[in-house]
């Protein structure tokens, strides 16, 4: 996920490190396996041909929508955030894969988990996850050869009827966009797609978060808004590109606010539940191939 400023900067997380979290989780433990050896992995993705990247992309992305599928029964057991991350963390080993999140503009986790009114960047935790809540799930991968991500929302079993109603509109709205992906369309079509779709269920989309290309850096331009911006950029899409769409909605017309305890997690500022989805999707001369899945 990225935020947006009068340049490009790369905020799925803010720049501090949560060293107060440490009783949670063993931040300090995952910061001394992976810090290191992922920025190292980053230079590698940097310096491999392009071709190679997306190849790459094209065979492994659609395991981490698989991984996120198997989280799902964990949440309705009401398994905790550290569970859950024990459980990411096995199968990224299994398939040669680094948690690049892990030490990223601080982040000491090695995946997110978000509910009720968190939005982006949760702390997994011991705490069972409440069934009665949306939770939020963000995995960030790095293969040998490519950057990997993907985000989805997912309903407790005790969840509302309002929530679930929100969650899909959500999923309407994350295939709308992916439906004005073509090369040579305009960029901005994706957002105005999303946003009239979240509207016409008296949802909104969050203004300060986006998504992003992928490429020989995980967060590249151009933006990929939620929504038509007032200025329209003008960029087309080109066969090739990797975009990671992303649907960030929420209940309320507020903005998000960030925790002053950690600089790192992100809230609605009115308390309101919020859904985030996202989906790696290749632009090609005739439309568009999805690398990761719809989860659900």
């Amino acid at each position: 996920m990225q935020a947006m400023s009068s340049r490009l900067i790369a905020v799925l997380f803010a720049c501090a490190a949560a060293l107060a979290c440490q009783e949670s989780f063993a931040s300090t433990s995952l910061m001394d396996q992976f810090f290191l050896g992922n920025g190292q992995l980053a230079l590698k993705i940097a310096g491999t041909a392009s071709d190679k990247r997306l190849a790459d992309q094209r065979e492994q992305a659609p395991e981490i929508s698989v991984l996120l599928q198997s989280i799902s029964p964990l949440i309705a057991r009401g398994e905790s955030g550290l569970a859950i991350q024990r459980h990411v963390l096995k199968r990224f080993h299994e398939l040669g894969w680094q948690p690049m999140m892990v030490g990223y503009n601080g982040y000491p986790a090695a995946i997110a988990i978000s509910m009720n009114d968190g939005v982006l960047n949760g702390f997994p935790t011991s705490q069972p996850i409440p069934q009665n809540t949306l939770v939020k799930v963000e995995l960030v991968a790095g293969t040998p050869y490519s950057h990997l991500a993907q985000t989805w929302t997912f309903a407790g079993k005790n969840a509302t009827q309002k929530q679930k109603m929100m969650l899909e509109a959500a999923r309407l709205a994350l295939r709308e966009g992916v439906e004005q992906v073509h090369a040579g369309a305009e960029l901005d079509g994706i957002g105005e797609a999303i946003s009239k779709t979240l509207n016409a269920s008296h949802i909104y989309p969050v203004r300060e978060y986006c998504g992003y290309a992928m490429g020989a850096a995980r967060i590249e331009p151009p933006q990929i808004l939620g929504y038509r911006p007032a200025h329209p950029s003008n960029l087309l899409m080109h066969a090739g590109q990797v975009l990671n769409v992303y649907v960030l909605a929420q209940t309320g017309e507020y903005n998000t606010r960030v925790s002053l305890s950690n600089g790192l997690e992100a809230f609605t500022s009115d308390g309101g539940d919020s859904v985030v989805l996202s989906v790696m999707v290749e632009v090609t001369s005739d439309g568009y191939r999805l690398l990761t899945r719809f989860v659900d």
